[in-house]
């Protein structure tokens, strides 16, 4: 969750402050222990967003194709105080709907997937040594999936499929926060790591003539990210920022195989998974106005050469609330 200003004035405070301070740090620290004190206090947030991307990959004829969007929207808490701890939380609620065209043997598949998320994601934060903060983080939630499959083989007439299932997802990370700043600049690092874990349980999707059944899966992810945020602080009420970082997926194992055993004997299957490293770019602005801080940002991020995401979202958040 984005703690833009709160976590600078932190982060500065700790560079500024000493013992015995020099006149022109003791002129900053005075300066920002007003401004720490303020974005320290709980708040209420409110975070919707809305990503779409797209994956395309092709060897010869065969190919494998699929995009789609999510729409995310989140209620929660942050910077609730519990001692030299920080912590936050929210519920949230994430619609994926996604299209696949495949072909990947004889047959030409399309399918159209419904996926809904709802879970709660919570966050402890503390300083363990200046300039350094370390955050602790988690997420669960319960997904359900509608899906829509249709098959066009050597037959006149393609064939439909349809199923209805669930399944759950959760995921545990750690990331680490440090700051440095310069005059009205103000340079964020973080890096992160989280492991995620999906579990899909055995369905069937119905056909006219038959049903096919497709076991449960677990897919078991680690993901490193590192970014980098300026900002510059225009006034009081305006701060824009740029963004910028890599990811890089550290480990990734599945249950059980993703094709069929006859299509992994293919040696001209197209590319099937997401690349594992990429790079995430964009900007925002913070406009705070008394008690209200709204932040709308963008950003645009490649995994590989075939995969493409675009990412607009707003947080509002309410301090003091």
């Amino acid at each position: 969750m984005t703690r833009t200003i709160f976590l600078f004035m932190l982060l500065l405070s700790a560079f500024v402050y000493a013992e015995n301070k020099h006149p022109v740090n003791q002129i900053q620290y005075e300066t920002i222990e007003p401004l720490k004190q303020q974005y320290i206090r709980p708040r209420a947030i409110i975070n919707t967003a809305y990503d779409d991307f797209k994956f395309s990959s092709r060897k010869g004829a065969l190919f494998n194709n699929y995009s789609g969007h999510n729409r995310y929207i989140a209620v929660g808490g942050d910077d609730l105080n519990f001692g030299d701890y920080l912590a936050g939380f929210n519920f949230f609620n994430i619609r994926t709907n996604n299209t696949t065209w495949s072909h990947l043997n004889v047959s030409l598949s399309q399918s159209s997937l419904a996926i809904e998320n709802n879970g709660l994601y919570v966050h402890v934060m503390k300083q363990i040594f200046s300039p350094l903060f370390i955050d602790v983080f988690a997420s669960y939630g319960q997904n359900k999936f509608k899906l829509d499959n249709t098959v066009y083989g050597n037959t006149i007439d393609p064939l439909p499929g349809y199923s209805q299932y669930s399944g759950t997802n959760s995921l545990a990370g750690i990331r680490t926060f440090f700051g440095y700043a310069y005059q009205h600049f103000y340079l964020q690092g973080d890096l992160t790591y989280f492991y995620s874990n999906f579990h899909q349980r055995t369905y069937n999707i119905i056909y006219p003539n038959q049903n096919t059944i497709v076991p449960a899966l677990t897919s078991r992810i680690g993901t490193f990210l590192e970014n980098a945020r300026l900002y510059y602080q225009v006034n009081e009420y305006f701060s824009p920022f740029i963004s910028g970082g890599l990811v890089q997926l550290a480990s990734r194992n599945y249950s059980r195989r993703l094709i069929d055993q006859n299509l992994a004997l293919i040696s001209s299957l197209p590319q099937l998974l997401i690349g594992r490293t990429g790079y995430r770019i964009g900007a925002g602005f913070n406009f705070n106005y008394k008690l209200l801080r709204i932040t709308p940002t963008y950003f645009y991020s490649e995994r590989s050469h075939n995969f493409k995401d675009n990412y607009a979202g707003i947080t509002f958040e309410f301090i003091g609330v």
